[in-house]
């Protein structure tokens, strides 16, 4: 003991000062100063006023106290209590009742649940173990938690508690578990949660949430919450971004039977989110619609609006699924429907809908609007333009106020102002209207009636009234089925007619007529108008020109021309002024008259006036004309004072002599009656009057006259021929042809071998004949000498051979039988070089050979026909074939069989 006034009573204890009370628990106690007092062993005291009742504890400075718990304990400071076993405690005032606690302040307490704690700081309360605090006037309730600031509690309750949580700042309250606080003001009992911020609140159901900003509350698991204002009730997995946002699941009874708002999300500012897996972002949005995405201002998104999407300003979806707006001011109720623009409306019919624009009112389902202002009450529809209006049922409407109503299922709009009320009609233009089933209209101001089905109208204020026509042009109307217009200003009641030009009419009566030009009129069943001015009231009757007239008589009647007038059927004029009263008739020219009686009459010429049956006259005029009736009579010139005077003889000169010519290089002129055989004729003074000029007249055969044998003389040759003569039992004739040359399948079994020439052969008119045209042998025919490209013109080119009797093969029987009757033949030359001109007429003759010879084609080239040895005829001509017929009734036979001469 050093010092004054000590008292001990501990063994092994020391005291240094003044008043200082060692007691006898005080073994091996160390007091140092001024009246403290020892009463536990193993203890140190220095300072004043201190008492140590916690063996192998120290205490250092004034007014301290070591309770008997504090075994262990170091107490430094002023005013101290310590109950805690293995504490330390330094400061003022602190009470630390906690087992190996730490107290570093002022005022702080440390109860005896603060086992391991640590307080640092002023006015702290920690009541949890293995706690830790740091700061001013924080109170610590729980377990394993940290705090940092002022002000802040962890705290628990009989339904939270605060263990492990972490807080740092002013104010904070936290009943949660494992939580994070970070800032002032915040209060939580979700556990698991995180708050970084001011004044934010997360309630008891807030696990696993966090909060990051201002003013913020949370209500519901596993939700995440930045920004201000917002708050979050009873949402799990929710996430909100932003400023003054709403999102719940604890809703008014309108939202009973649907899921809560858990996984929605909002981004942005004054958002409410009522509906689940929901994703907002803007501001003012209220979304109730499950399954949502909204974006933009003040969108509204209702109970039954399922899986919307919204992106714009101040849309409202109130109803439907799948639906998608974009926009502003957009009004939606229906599934599946897509809206993009301003102001537009869906109602709940608009299903699968489609809408772009401004202002377009969508009724229907699987429809499309483009534009703005649309209306549309029409399913499987499209429109797109301004201010249309469409009630028709799979139809389009592109334009301006169009109008499709009702009526017009399956049709097409497409222009302005037009009004179709028809099904299947379609409609380009403006100011159309269209009632006709599967019409069509292109241009402006027309007008399909409701008889007008499958009309189609092109143009301009045309009016179609009727079924299956078409009109195109301007200012026309049609009235009649399956027709046709073309033009302006033309008018049709006629059925399957057609019109084309300007103000034509066809009438009631044309059914089946044409018109073509300008102000025709037409009421005939199936008549033709071509040109100006025209009327035809003729069934069948047409007319090409200007001002031509064809009356109900007129049926099957032609006209061609200028005014005239066709008042009888089946006739026809070509002209101008003609007029028509006789049926069957033709007239061509100018003024020209057939009376009734003039049936199947003609006339060619100018103001001929006919009333002859059969007749056909020409000329200049009615007095200088050719009158030619059907029996063959021929007038010519004036008929006198009776104009319509018939010729009473085959050739009918009226006033004049007739004069035949033929000048030098001339043709021939010949006269024929046609029979077969000939008679000589010696022409007399009744017979034919003419005069002959020119070297070598003669004679011959048949030939009444010829002159000019030659290439520039003049021919006339005149002809008598009799009747052939047939006879039904005739048999043997045939018809043979020609042999021109080579033949790629020359086969020599087909042709009898015979030599060509035959010399001294008995024909059966006794006579010998040495040039005959028989059979080449078949060595000669196939002979490549005999090519016809090589030949010259009188070799090979000839040969014709005949046909046996009854053979489809057409080779003379090899039998030893005569043919009966005659042997007809034809040969064909090809390929001759060119010759001069004979004649420009083909001679016919008969030679006395007993065989006949028709040259029937022009060709070219020189060919000689023999007859008899020494008689010969050469004949030229220019072209590129000769064709013979040959009649021949002379054979000749080797005893074998019989051939043709």
């Amino acid at each position: 003991t050093v010092g004054s006034g000590n008292y001990v009573s501990g063994k092994f204890a020391s005291t240094v000062g003044y008043g200082n009370d060692i007691t006898t628990s005080g073994e091996r106690t160390h007091t140092f100063g001024m009246e403290n007092t020892g009463n536990a062993k193993d203890s140190v005291i220095i300072g004043s006023g201190n008492s140590n009742h916690a063996e192998d504890s120290m205490i250092v400075g004034y007014g301290n106290t070591n309770l008997t718990g504090a075994t262990g304990a170091h107490t430094f400071g002023r005013g101290n209590t310590v109950d805690g076993v293995d504490s330390t405690t330094l400061g003022n005032s602190n009470i630390n009742d906690g087992k190996d606690s730490r107290v570093f302040g002022l005022n702080n307490s440390v109860t005896s649940q603060g086992i391991r704690s640590f307080a640092v700081g002023n006015n702290n309360s920690l009541n949890g173990q293995d706690s830790f605090l740091y700061g001013s006037g924080n109170t610590n309730n729980t377990k394993d938690s940290v705090i940092f600031g002022y002000d802040n509690a962890a705290t628990f309750s009989a339904y939270f508690t605060g263990d492990e949580s972490f807080l740092i700042g002013r104010s904070n309250t936290n009943y949660g578990l494992k939580t994070t606080f970070i800032g002032y003001d915040n209060t939580g009992s979700g556990d698991n949660s995180f708050v970084f911020g001011q004044y934010n609140l997360v309630e008891e159901f807030g696990d696993n949430s966090v909060i990051v900003g201002l003013d913020n509350e949370n209500n519901g698991p596993s939700t995440h919450i930045f920004g201000s204002g917002n708050a979050g009730c009873g949402v799990e997995n929710g996430a909100v971004f932003g400023h003054e946002n709403i999102i719940r699941a604890c809703c008014d009874s309108r939202q009973d039977g649907f899921r809560d708002a858990d996984k929605s999300h909002i981004f942005g500012r004054g958002n409410y989110v009522f509906a689940y897996d929901t994703t907002t972002v803007g501001s003012g949005n209220k979304v109730s619609g499950q399954l949502s995405n909204v974006v933009g201002y003040g969108n509204r998104s209702y109970i039954n609006g399922y899986r919307s999407h919204i992106f714009g300003i101040e849309n409202d979806v109130y109803s439907g699924i799948d639906n998608t707006t974009l926009g502003s001011g957009n009004s939606v109720n229906a599934d599946h429907s897509l809206t993009v623009g301003y102001g537009n409306t869906k109602t709940v019919s608009g299903s699968r809908s489609h809408t772009f624009g401004i202002e377009n009112f969508g009724n229907a389902s699987d429809s499309v609007i483009i534009g703005s202002g649309n209306y549309n009450y029409a399913a499987d529809s499209m429109q797109v333009g301004y201010g249309n209006v469409n009630s028709g049922i799979n139809s389009m409407t592109v334009g301006h106020r169009n109008h499709t109503q009702d009526d017009s299922d399956g049709s097409e709009v497409f222009g302005r102002e037009n009004t179709n009320d028809s099904y299947r009609a379609t409609t380009v233009g403006s100011g159309n209207h269209v009632s006709g089933k599967f019409a069509s209209t292109v241009g402006y101001g027309n007008d399909i009636t409701i008889s007008g089905e499958r009309t189609h109208v092109f143009g301009m204020e045309n009016t179609g009234n009727a079924k299956n026509s078409v009109t195109i042009g301007s200012g026309n109307s049609n009235h009649a089925e399956d027709s046709m217009q073309v033009g302006y200003g033309n008018v049709n009641s006629g059925i399957n007619s057609m019109t084309v030009g300007h103000g034509n009419l066809n009438q009631d009566d044309a059914d089946g007529s044409e018109v073509f030009g300008r102000e025709n009129t037409s009421d005939s069943y199936r008549a033709t108008t071509v040109g100006s001015g025209n009327y035809v009231s003729g069934q069948f009757a047409s007319t090409v020109g200007y001002g031509n007239d064809i009356t109900t008589s007129g049926e099957r009647a032609h006209t061609f021309g200028m005014e005239n007038t066709g008042n009888s059927k089946q006739s026809m004029m070509v002209g101008s002024g003609n007029i028509s009263n006789a049926e069957n008739s033709a007239i061509f020219g100018y003024g020209n008259t057939t009376t009734e009686t003039a049936e199947r009459a003609t006339i060619v010429g100018k103001h001929i006036n006919l009333s002859i049956p059969d007749a056909f006259q020409f000329g200049p005029n009615n007095s200088g004309k050719v009158t030619i009736l059907k029996n063959g009579y021929i007038g010519i010139g004036r008929t006198g004072t009776q104009p319509f005077e018939s010729p009473t003889e085959l050739l009918h000169l009226y006033d004049g002599n007739a004069l035949f010519e033929s000048k030098e290089n001339g043709g021939e002129v010949r006269f024929y009656n046609n029979e077969e055989h000939p008679l000589f004729h010696n022409p007399s003074q009744d017979d034919i009057r003419f005069s002959i000029s020119g070297a070598n007249q003669r004679i011959n055969g048949d030939l009444i006259l010829s002159t000019g044998i030659g290439k520039k003389g003049q021919t006339l040759h005149a002809r008598v021929f009799q009747p052939l003569t047939h006879h039904i039992d005739m048999s043997g004739i045939n018809w043979g042809r020609a042999v021109t040359g080579p033949s790629a399948t020359c086969d020599e079994s087909k042709f009898v071998e015979y030599a060509n020439i035959q010399n001294d052969i008995t024909g059966t008119d006794g006579l010998v004949y040495k040039h005959k045209f028989g059979l080449h042998s078949a060595i000669d025919f196939c002979h490549p000498d005999n090519n016809p490209d090589y030949m010259p013109p009188e070799v090979g080119r000839k040969t014709l051979y005949a046909p046996r009797p009854q053979d489809e093969q057409g080779i003379l029987s090899t039998e030893a039988v005569q043919p009966t009757g005659p042997i007809f033949a034809r040969y064909t030359l090809y390929d001759v070089p060119e010759m001069d001109i004979f004649s420009s007429f083909l001679p016919s003759a008969s030679l006395n050979s007993g065989a006949k010879y028709t040259i029937k084609n022009i060709g070219k080239g020189k060919t000689n026909i023999f007859v008899q040895e020494g008689d010969k005829i050469d004949l030229f001509f220019t072209g590129f074939m000769i064709e013979s017929r040959f009649q021949s009734n002379t054979f000749v036979s080797n005893g074998v069989g019989w051939f043709v001469v």
